[in-house]
């Protein structure tokens, strides 16, 4: 029950890293007036930073099979991302070249930083 627990926290911080960065980039994108690749590029980023901060949140938390609960907690944070996006644009598919590459990601980086948590 414990780890469940963690696996929320872990995931609560994700998503308050998503949001956090999600903030910075809409003011460089503001500022800057910058082009739709570099847009692109900070999405990317913040994928893998916000599983990567979940997951290493839950190694240093669950303490026993860091990178599994890295995956794990990186696999939710991808889900919940689909969810948000299928329920926003009423219909992006899972298993399109952009969700697998997102599930794919952010399953990277919560593997990541579950290692190095």
């Amino acid at each position: 029950m414990k780890k469940v627990s963690y696996i929320m926290i872990s995931c609560g911080v994700a998503l308050a890293a998503s949001l956090l960065l999600l903030l910075i980039s809409a003011f460089v994108v503001y500022k800057f007036n910058c082009s739709s690749g570099i847009i692109d590029l900070f999405v990317i980023l913040i994928y893998v930073l916000s599983a990567f901060a979940g997951g290493f949140t839950g190694g240093k938390l669950i303490k026993e099979r860091k990178f599994l609960w890295g995956l794990i907690i990186g696999t939710i944070y991808a889900c919940i991302i689909i969810i948000v996006s299928i329920a926003n644009h009423g219909g992006v598919s899972l298993f399109s070249v952009n969700g697998i590459t997102s599930l794919l990601l952010c399953m990277a980086g919560g593997t990541l930083g579950g290692m190095l948590g």
